[in-house]
């Protein structure tokens, strides 16, 4: 829409000003008269209807010749649909960054050129290095070990939209062991084609707990397997030893039967 021109005296704008941003934007206008310097402000507005909306306000001041403030000339815009827009982002990112910095699981992202975009709280835990750290640089100089032929191979079919499960893999800062899921990020809405690969986003989780259980299970295994093996054998040798008895004892009464006291003259 074209700009309609409008005069209004200074009590009638600051009126139409929400009384929550008033004070603000009279501070804003004090500093740009002592600055002389133009006016950028933006600010709730309320509607005669009682309808809220957001404003932008850019002006220019013009001084009597003693000095003094008199006109205020410049241009509002209607910028609740960009606040809006801005407010549901700045939601989202914060909803992201709650999400990363609680999550059980150790996150790190990586861009196509291989620098670090994301470290959450986790991983930092897991590697001793904060995000300051880390952010922006490139990820083999933080995580060397990624260097290796099997972790190229997977971000090479990551960036190629595959995901890809590393298991059991050795913890280079720590003790322990993690699995790693490497996922592709793409470029806007993705990953319907054409998008293209922006990155790895890799989840890594600690399954240090998890193996030590699973070796005590098998070690539990292999015990009782042994033990059932040695009470087999055992059972096994005393029946060896029961039939050998029985076979000598029948056969004893079977020579004193037929022989008789000529037994023990043999």
């Amino acid at each position: 829409h074209p700009p309609v021109p409008l005069t209004l005296r200074l009590a009638e704008f600051m009126a139409a000003i929400h009384p929550a941003d008033r004070a603000c934007v009279h501070d804003t206008l004090q500093e740009a008269i002592a600055q002389r310097q133009p006016l950028q402000v933006e600010h709730r507005v309320v509607w005669p209807d009682g309808t809220v909306r957001y404003v932008a306000g850019a002006g220019l001041l013009s001084f009597d010749p003693q000095g003094e403030p008199r006109r205020l000339t410049g241009l509002l815009r209607d910028a609740t649909a960009a606040h809006e827009a801005a407010q549901q982002l700045r939601q989202e990112q914060e909803f992201t960054s709650r999400l990363l910095e609680n999550s059980v699981d150790g996150i790190a992202a990586v861009d196509a050129a291989g620098r670090l975009t994301a470290w959450n709280a986790r991983i930092a835990d897991y590697t001793s290095r904060p995000a300051a750290e880390v952010l922006g640089r490139p990820v083999l100089e933080v995580l060397p070990h990624f260097g290796s032929p099997a972790h190229r191979t997977a971000f090479r079919r990551v960036l190629q939209g595959e995901s890809v499960t590393l298991l059991s893999q050795p913890f280079t800062f720590r003790a322990g062991r993690y699995d790693a899921y490497l996922v592709p990020l793409y470029e806007g809405d993705g990953p319907a084609p054409p998008a293209p690969v922006s990155g790895v986003l890799c989840i890594i989780r600690d399954v240090t707990e998890r193996d030590r259980l699973a070796e005590e299970a098998t070690q539990l295994r292999l015990r009782q397997q042994k033990e059932v093996l040695a009470a087999v054998l055992d059972t096994q040798e005393s029946e060896r030893k029961r039939i050998a008895e029985a076979l000598h004892n029948g056969l004893g009464q079977l020579l004193d039967t037929v022989f008789g006291d000529d037994v023990a003259k043999i």
